[in-house]
């Protein structure tokens, strides 16, 4: 499954999707708040975001950027998605909220940059 998106972003989903899977998370759990944060929140929170809601419905998935200006997302994203059957085509990137990031279970940064960034916000871990 995903077989095609993983070669279409080479691989790098893969890690936290096996993360997700190794911390234990099921779909019955229920409520969980999950918060993806990027730079421009157009490719690729958006696409870890689709995954994780398509996998896991119950739970609470968003995703933001750290820079993002209220734009469609990319073609490219919404193309690979779709190849899966995942439609993100209505997805506007989202500046981060921190609101959103003081209520969520668990934050997943693209990159160390993006987490100490959210560090330097105060964010704890």
């Amino acid at each position: 499954m995903f077989r095609r998106l993983f070669r279409t972003v080479r691989g790098r989903y893969v890690l936290i999707i096996s993360f997700l899977v190794k911390t234990g998370l099921k779909p019955r759990d229920k409520n969980m708040n999950i918060l993806f944060v990027c730079t421009g929140n157009t490719c690729r929170s958006p696409i870890i975001e689709g995954l994780l809601k398509g996998m896991y419905p119950k739970f609470n998935v968003k995703s933001f950027g750290i820079y993002a200006n209220k734009e469609k997302v990319s073609k490219n994203a919404v193309l690979a998605l779709k190849q899966e059957g995942i439609d993100i085509s209505d997805k506007i990137s989202a500046p981060l909220d921190l609101n959103a990031l003081l209520n969520a279970d668990l934050v997943i940064t693209v990159s160390e940059g993006h987490k100490e960034y959210l560090k330097s916000l105060g964010a704890k871990k």
